[in-house]
């Protein structure tokens, strides 16, 4: 099957948009937002890099290149895990160093909350901690940029 319905370049740069729009006035949607956006240029990064153009399940993506030394084309899903997905591009997590994983550890769990289950999170944040997040969120985003044009 394709992943004609997984267009993470596409979703990436339209939530982008979005964030920009609604980042001051709703902070926790903004949180939330911002760690799928970093998911999706993740994803899109990887189906870059392997050549991937089909799947076999949502979990399954078949690889064209840069195959694993395993000799298995079938790339994982890394689903919500930001690290297992930057894991999964060598070049990339070789260049990973305390201060990315600190800060994809803000990202991933913004207030001890997984980024993800913030849809559903109804409690206020600080201050300090939108401005932790906000200093990690654009901090991952320039970095896995610089490191596409690299790679």
């Amino acid at each position: 099957m394709p992943v004609d319905i997984e267009k993470f370049d596409r979703a990436y740069h339209e939530r982008s948009i979005d964030l920009s729009q609604i980042k001051q006035m709703r902070r926790i949607a903004a949180m939330h937002l911002g760690g799928v956006i970093i998911e999706c240029l993740i994803k899109s990064i990887i189906v870059k890099y392997y050549g991937i153009n089909q799947r076999n399940r949502i979990t399954e993506w078949i690889a064209t290149r840069n195959i694993p030394r395993s000799g298995r084309n079938i790339i994982q899903n890394p689903s919500h895990r930001l690290f297992q997905g930057i894991q999964l591009i060598t070049p990339l997590f070789n260049r990973v160093d305390t201060n990315i994983i600190a800060f994809l550890n803000v990202l991933q769990r913004p207030n001890g909350i997984e980024y993800i289950d913030l849809r559903y999170h109804s409690g206020n944040i600080t201050n300090q901690q939108y401005e932790d997040w906000l200093k990690a969120y654009t901090a991952i985003r320039a970095w896995l940029i610089k490191n596409l044009k690299t790679m």
